[in-house]
């Protein structure tokens, strides 16, 4: 029965009285048997998917339209209500839909003719392709930065083709701090770079002072990634641009003065970097760091630098030069009622007087410790403090015993005499306390 269905002639079905004609003949030769039991309208047969097992549309007899079965049409009838309720999307939302974000951008930045922001914009993701970042170029994290650098590429290439320099440099020194904040410091360094070339343009038109600005930022950058030789070169270079200028930041604090207290700073770090604080080296760039703090207007890195330098100098055995710079660490300090500082520099002056044999003074800076420490209310330093004040009074008390035993022999031998004059002589050393005889004349301290 199934090979009629091949032939031109109409198919008949005797088994159901139904007769197929010769235009539904283009059905596969293995075309399904259909259940009697499925039939609802004399003439028509059901046909059910092999796979799914769901009916398939009714086919009339007559070879006429399709008819649905009821559950059909009302499903259709609801497609055809969401498909209407639907916004018709043009193509260039249909792109958004198929498209990545960073494909979607550059369309935009192409179309609008900011062709230098796109070829930036391109190679800032390459390379972040090339550093194999955790987050894609694709991440929502990423394209919130693909919007931030679109945005302010196109406001700089604006600016630029204006020639507009100032606001250029202002678009991307944001951008470089922006990305400071996200931690993404190759992007920082990047657009702090072309900060530096376009502050050069500035300085063609006006003056040096974003130029200088630039070198600032930079040299900040790099020392916070711990590259502080090429940090100390940048922060020269600002010193350098500011001398004899009266450029002022934000703040209205002179450009001069920020200058000496970078260098300070990056000074005093680089001699960190080369081992003990009384090496030639440190010691050379403590002097360095000495000198920009007197120069700036910071009293407190002028503190906090005198004190190290005098600390070196009393390392390396110069308890003179040492004492002079702690004495106006501690000067400092007691002006700015930092107790803390000033307790660390009358330590400090302490142990060197103490080191030279100058325990009168040794106590009394070691009182000053005390002091200072009880100021603060830190346990520790007022523990500290009392160690130090101990240990000079012991070692006064200390010294004065080895005095009095280093003249028990001669003692000895005027009690065990009878001569009237060697008796006067103990009785006036007993008043004095102080031994003579004929080639020296020493203080016996026996008070603590």
């Amino acid at each position: 029965m199934l090979q009629n269905i091949a032939t031109s002639k109409p198919t008949v079905f005797p088994a159901i009285g139904i007769t197929l004609p010769a235009s539904s003949r283009s059905h596969s030769p293995a075309f399904p048997a259909c259940s009697k039991s499925k039939l609802e309208v004399p003439g028509t047969f059901v046909v059910t998917s092999p796979k799914t097992g769901i009916p398939k549309p009714i086919i009339k007899a007559d070879g006429g339209k399709l008819v649905l079965r009821k559950e059909e049409r009302e499903l259709q009838k609801k497609r055809q209500l969401l498909r209407s309720q639907q916004p018709r999307l043009t193509s260039d939302e249909l792109n958004i839909q198929k498209n990545s974000y960073f494909h979607i951008l550059s369309l935009e930045m192409l179309s609008d003719g900011f062709h230098e922001s796109f070829s930036e914009l391109l190679g800032l993701v390459k390379q972040q392709t090339l550093r194999k970042s955790h987050k894609g170029p694709d991440s929502s994290l990423w394209n919130h930065k693909l919007e931030r650098l679109k945005n302010h590429l196109v406001t700089a290439e604006k600016a630029r083709s204006k020639s507009h320099f100032d606001e250029e440099y202002i678009a991307r020194h944001e951008l470089a701090t922006f990305f400071q904040g996200t931690g993404d410091f190759w992007l920082e360094e990047h657009f702090l770079q072309s900060c530096l070339e376009t502050s050069r343009k500035i300085g063609q038109i006006s003056n040096m002072q974003r130029f200088a600005e630039a070198n600032c930022n930079m040299a900040s950058a790099l020392e916070r990634q711990g590259l502080l030789e090429m940090a100390t070169a940048y922060f020269e270079s600002f010193y350098g641009l500011t001398e004899g200028q009266y450029w002022e930041n934000v703040d209205g604090r002179l450009l001069r003065a920020v200058a000496c207290e970078n260098l300070t700073r990056i000074f005093s770090k680089m001699a960190d970097r080369t081992g003990k604080g009384s090496s030639d080296a440190a010691l050379t760039y403590l002097l360095k760091s000495y000198d920009k703090a007197r120069e700036g207007d910071s009293k407190q890195s002028l503190g906090s630098t005198s004190y190290r330098l005098g600390e070196a100098f009393c390392e390396r055995g110069d308890s003179d030069r040492g004492i002079k710079y702690l004495l106006g660490s501690a000067d400092i300090c007691k002006q700015l009622q930092d107790y803390e500082g000033l307790g660390n520099a009358c330590k400090a002056i302490a142990t060197a007087y103490q080191r030279e044999g100058e325990l009168a003074e040794a106590e009394r800076y070691a009182e000053l410790f005390l002091q200072a420490a009880q100021r603060t209310g830190a346990a520790e330093a007022n523990h500290a403090a009392c160690l130090t004040l101990g240990q000079i009074h012991n070692l006064r008390a200390f010294i004065g015993i080895s005095l009095a035993h280093s003249r028990l022999a001669d003692h000895s031998a005027l009690v065990s005499s009878v001569s009237q004059d060697d008796l006067m002589t103990l009785v006036e050393w007993k008043g004095s306390r102080v031994w003579k005889d004929a080639e020296e004349s020493i203080q016996v301290d026996t008070q603590p």
